[in-house]
């Protein structure tokens, strides 16, 4: 997903090996909903391991960091309202439509017209469920807005406290005993709270300490150790595994955070060929877009298309290919700027 890159001023250079990660794990989501394998190899890279989803979050609140002031509330109302205008109209649209269809074919039920797009604005779940995404980032920036607002010279520290009483939530299975007993659509979306806490504030301790920075000066001892690391990880069980709802434990932190960093320090800054930078440019752009959308085109594609996408990589490559025209078309001849949103 695209993230907002207001952070500080060495921030402001795009960084092409995050622009890279970024389009790597929009296609590692389409992998996991739409791909369906025995084969154990894409199993333990793309199922058993699912960095895609914590690996966005780190991103997104990296380049958080500098908009946590009161100074800079414009700049965090602008980061709530890119996430509000996807999260209420892409579940308004479908459920305007499911209704129509439900209405043609004489299915329609009043006492569920309406509450399921209730419980969508509400936790993100009950239409669209990949919104629960927005819900969580939503809910996390109001909440580190607020902390950094109330405890201004310590509110890292604060959040870094709570993000370990989070994990603690996490292993002693508290936070997993709780939503449990709770229906898919509150537990897929309020349960991943806690699980997604650690990983925001993970992303905002990197800005802060300008660890990135600091890594740079040793960056290619740092990627020959990460390549080795992501690999133990994905061969090897070396994080004790616990009971959650899929974004749980450390090991997904620790993946994540070894993607972002490896990517991050990718010797790419000096390219200088204008077409390699063009090309980087247009096939990372629209990954929020592709996120939005790819559900919708698998569902058409398998189910109007007749087109066979499980157990096919071909197929997740066509729903990547799709999503991202119908975001090109719909950027390039969108004149209201607020709707781009949607896209991109």
């Amino acid at each position: 997903m695209k993230y907002l890159n207001l952070s500080s001023k060495k921030n402001k250079k795009v960084n092409y090996g995050l622009e890279l990660l970024r389009m790597l794990m929009s296609f590692w989501v389409i992998m996991n909903h739409c791909y369906k394998t025995k084969n154990y190899t894409f199993y333990n890279i793309f199922f058993r391991h699912r960095f895609h989803v914590p690996t966005f979050i780190i991103i997104s609140f990296y380049f958080l960091y500098n908009n946590l002031s009161f100074k800079n509330i414009n700049k965090i109302k602008f980061r709530l309202e890119k996430l509000f205008l996807p999260y209420l109209i892409y579940p308004t649209i479908i459920w305007f439509i499911s209704n129509l269809l439900y209405f043609k074919y004489n299915t329609f039920k009043a006492e569920y017209c309406f509450k399921p797009l209730i419980m969508q604005f509400l936790i993100g779940r009950g239409i669209y469920g990949v919104l629960w995404f927005h819900f969580n980032l939503i809910l996390l920036t109001i909440l580190f807005y607020i902390i950094s607002f109330i405890f201004t010279k310590h509110y890292l520290f604060i959040l870094q406290i709570l993000a370990i009483i989070s994990y603690l939530m996490q292993y002693s299975n508290l936070n997993f005993k709780f939503f449990i007993q709770y229906k898919d659509s509150i537990k897929f979306s309020v349960g991943y709270f806690a699980e997604t806490f650690p990983l925001a504030v993970t992303g905002l301790t990197l800005a802060s300490l300008n660890i990135m920075q600091k890594l740079e000066k040793i960056r290619f001892k740092i990627i020959f150790f990460l390549s080795i690391f992501i690999f133990i990880l994905f061969k090897y069980k070396i994080f004790v595994i616990i009971k959650g709802f899929g974004k749980q434990g450390l090991m997904l932190n620790v993946g994540s955070l070894s993607f972002f960093i490896l990517f991050y320090l990718l010797p790419l800054e000096n390219i200088k060929n204008s077409l390699i930078v063009v090309f980087i440019k247009y096939i990372t752009n629209y990954t929020a877009g592709i996120y939005f959308l790819h559900i919708i085109i698998y569902k058409f594609l398998k189910n109007y298309i007749k087109l066979v996408i499980q157990k096919r990589i071909l197929g997740c490559i066509i729903i990547y290919l799709v999503c991202y025209i119908i975001c090109f078309i719909c950027y390039k001849k969108l004149k209201n700027n607020k709707l781009k949103y949607l896209f991109i």
